[in-house]
């Protein structure tokens, strides 16, 4: 390869991904376009071809490059971390799984990979291996808020309370302005019928996110399990203006009345 084509396909690499950066999809993907179809074999080029698809939102396009470029190198970490995350948003959890499998086997301290590899056993409701895997993420890395947050979230799945408080906790004194982990932490503290201290944390969620449907529908059930109807009625009502389609709070208000009668 001449000098001369060298640089040009750098100085294309580059315009394609300042382009990108810039929101500008459709140039980015002539850049690409242009460099392959000089050079075939450039694996930079499929990769970032595929990145841009995927932003386009042409996800069997992307999943084509990304095949294209591990193809032609197979041991690309970063492709493959990117077709693993596309093929776990399509519900493809094994292709996942085994593109997760793929990059551990050759960095097995691939943070990243480990937290991937968490939520897709989540979903596949192998939920004490996704914990091995958060456990996992958390020891290369102990301040990695999303991994404590579904560390805390499965371990309330599996009953361990106490574990998924000390895990809400870690997330919450990394940030205290975190509305999703007070409400966790709320809902951990409803399942240990620690009920006022469960409205204090949903509490704190809603003056963070008041708008958040979920949190005020949390409230509610936390209210009516200690008998707070009218509170619990309030809640509700306020989860229905943020979500009129909210079928568990139209039934809870069901409940209620019911009760009530």
């Amino acid at each position: 390869m001449g000098l001369f084509s060298l640089y040009k396909k750098n100085s294309l690499i580059k315009k394609a991904y300042n382009l990108f950066n810039q929101g500008k999809y459709q140039e980015a993907l002539k850049c690409y376009d242009e460099i392959l179809e000089t050079d075939s074999t450039y694996t930079d080029a499929w990769f970032g071809m595929g990145v841009v698809l995927e932003e386009c939102g042409r996800y069997h396009e992307a999943l084509e490059a990304y095949d294209k470029a591990l193809e032609l190198d197979p041991e690309y970490t970063d492709v493959w971390y990117n077709k693993a995350l596309l093929l776990g948003e399509f519900g493809k959890n094994s292709e996942a799984l085994e593109a997760y499998d793929k990059i551990l086997k050759t960095n097995p301290n691939h943070a990243k990979a480990w937290h991937g590899k968490g939520v897709v056993l989540e979903k596949c409701g192998r939920h004490h291996e996704a914990l091995e895997a958060y456990d996992k993420v958390l020891e290369l890395d102990p301040t990695r808020i999303q991994a404590l947050n579904n560390k805390g979230v499965t371990c309330g799945v599996l009953g361990k309370y106490p574990e998924a408080l000390n895990c809400f906790d870690k997330e919450l004194s990394l940030n205290p302005e975190n509305g999703e982990a007070w409400n966790n932490k709320g809902i951990i503290l409803g399942k240990l019928k620690k009920y006022q201290e469960s409205i204090k944390c949903f509490e704190k969620a809603l003056k963070l996110k008041p708008a958040d449907a979920k949190t005020w529908y949390n409230k509610g059930i936390t209210f009516e399990k200690f008998g707070k109807y009218p509170e619990a009625l309030k809640s509700f009502d306020e989860a229905l203006k943020l979500n009129p389609s909210c079928e568990p709070a139209l039934k809870a208000k069901e409940n209620i009345s019911n009760i009530k009668m």
